[in-house]
């Protein structure tokens, strides 16, 4: 099931299925693939056992590897979105951007590590190197700055604006927290400004 597509490199496409109108590119790549027509997975291993990733971009070495769930979504970078889980519509851009994301829809998560580990950050926007790391419950939440929002936990609206804004906070829901180390550990701060 690979109707006009188009497989370059070793393996590349070679046991995909459902890979219809795709362009597969690179060492393994898509090589497993199920369930990703009209997709682009361009990089060594980038979407080899990705499963329903249609209309997705994969860009770069082990891109969206084993995404699930990554219909409509933009993963670049080395291991962006390596085993993201349900990350419809979402853009992850830059290394391990993504990597173990899970329940992350139309959710943009750009720097190094970006989002790494995140769940349940639905419509969330996560800027900065380590932006988002492993944090938990971030429905509807910007985090700007190196650091920002790392490990924070229930923070549903919340902005954290500065370097490590909002670092491990936790209970943080709808709150800003803005400047240098502004909120970091912060515990039981809803509706707080920092």
């Amino acid at each position: 099931n690979a109707y006009q597509s188009n497989f370059v490199g070793n393996a590349s496409g070679a046991d995909a299925t459902n890979a219809d109108n795709s362009n597969f590119f690179g060492l393994g790549a898509g090589s497993s693939a199920t369930n990703a027509e009209q997709s682009n997975f361009f990089g060594n291993f980038a979407g080899q056992d990705a499963t329903n990733a249609f209309q997705s971009n994969f860009i770069g070495y082990f891109a969206g590897y084993q995404a699930s769930g990554a219909e409509s979504s933009n993963f670049i970078g080395d291991q962006a979105g390596y085993q993201a889980t349900n990350a419809y519509a979402s853009n992850f851009i830059g290394e391990q951007a993504g990597f173990q994301a899970t329940d992350v829809y139309d959710a943009n998560f750009i720097g190094v590590r970006s989002g790494y580990g995140a769940t349940n950050a639905i419509l969330s926007v996560f800027l900065g190197t380590d932006s988002g790391y492993s944090a938990t419950d971030a429905t509807h939440a910007v985090f700007l700055g190196n650091m920002a929002g790392q490990n924070a936990a229930n923070a549903e609206y919340a902005n954290f604006l500065g370097y490590q804004a909002g670092y491990g906070a936790t209970n943080a829901n709808n709150s800003n927290f803005i400047g240098y180390n502004a909120g970091n550990g912060a515990t039981d701060a809803s509706l707080s400004q920092f």
